[in-house]
């Protein structure tokens, strides 16, 4: 699992490509604003990977 913190205002996006890529991979990807992905990074199973954007 993929879990990306989107930032405060919820604006960071995968490219198509980058979505296609995981899918096709079998990773469950998450965009959540940031405070939301941190929360849900903390409950997430063992094998998940967490980026956070924090700079807006």
């Amino acid at each position: 699992m993929l879990i990306l913190g989107t930032g405060q205002h919820d604006t960071v996006r995968l490219s198509e490509e980058a979505a296609e890529y995981f899918r096709q991979r079998g990773v469950e990807v998450r965009l959540l604003p940031t405070p939301e992905a941190v929360a849900a990074w903390n409950d997430a199973p063992e094998k998940s990977i967490g980026l956070f954007h924090v700079t807006c």
